[in-house]
């Protein structure tokens, strides 16, 4: 369950079945109204689309469906002012740059793929999604962002906004332009392989955050931490430490939820 804030509904969906309506969370995509209570969503939530509003909301997730559990509306504001990122990064013998658009506590990368020419659309549609899903699923909802100082988990936060993630395959504009090879080899940064799962593709997510490698490399023998069973190790979790520059840049402290 994931606490979500500082947003705004831009469309409404709604049918002649019971309890079967949505809203288009503004950088968040297809929302549905919890069944339970669809109808009271519903008219908070055209009434936030109607004026304007900022919401927050508790998202909860079963299978491929995200359900709006609780839905907060604020008197009419504007977006939170969304920065452009850019740091140069250098670990070891490596060296890039990092860029990212981050709107209060959701973090946007714009990625242009480019693929050989041996790789097919279709394969490489069918990588994008899984990149996609590897990519969000492995970076959200684990953090968030808290206003108390002292706090470390969730539950000792008045208001705690979960850190979110979105990738954007883009044709211009792009954070970051990856080349797309045929078959399988060792990915980096800016080069991937269609067969990649979506593990690696959050792991090179992670460097173009800004984020530096944690596993043992004969290159870089003082590198430190290392083995630390984290996405930029061994391809397995996200670590507060990984995502805290965030919540640093709004001035408020990152918790575990």
């Amino acid at each position: 369950m994931a606490y979500i804030c500082d947003q705004k509904i831009l469309a409404l969906w709604a049918i002649n079945e019971a309890n079967n309506a949505w809203v288009w969370v503004a950088s968040l995509g297809w929302r549905k109204l919890d069944p339970t209570s669809s109808t009271n969503l519903l008219i908070e939530a055209a009434q936030a689309k109607a004026d304007g509003s900022l919401i927050d909301f508790v998202d909860e997730k079963h299978g491929e469906t995200h359900y709006i559990k609780e839905l907060y509306v604020w008197d009419p504001g504007p977006m939170p002012v969304g920065v452009e990122v850019t740091r140069s990064v250098a670990e070891c013998v490596f060296g890039w740059t990092s860029r990212y658009r981050q709107e209060g506590t959701h973090v946007i990368v714009k990625i242009e793929l480019v693929k050989d020419a041996n790789v097919s659309k279709a394969d490489l549609d069918t990588a994008k999604d899984r990149w996609k899903k590897g990519i969000e699923e492995k970076w959200s909802y684990g953090f968030a962002c808290c206003i108390e100082k002292g706090a470390t988990r969730a539950s000792d936060c008045s208001h705690p906004c979960e850190l979110t993630f979105e990738v954007q395959w883009v044709t211009g504009g792009a954070h970051h332009t990856v080349t797309v090879h045929n078959g399988s080899g060792r990915a980096d940064m800016l080069d991937w392989f269609v067969t990649d799962n979506g593990d690696v593709a959050a792991h090179e997510f992670g460097h173009m955050l800004g984020n530096v490698d944690e596993y043992a490399d004969p290159q870089c023998p003082n590198r430190n931490p290392v083995n630390t069973g984290t996405i930029m190790d061994n391809l397995n979790g996200v670590v507060a430490r990984l995502v805290s520059r965030h919540c640093d840049a709004l001035g408020e402290t990152t918790v575990s939820v």
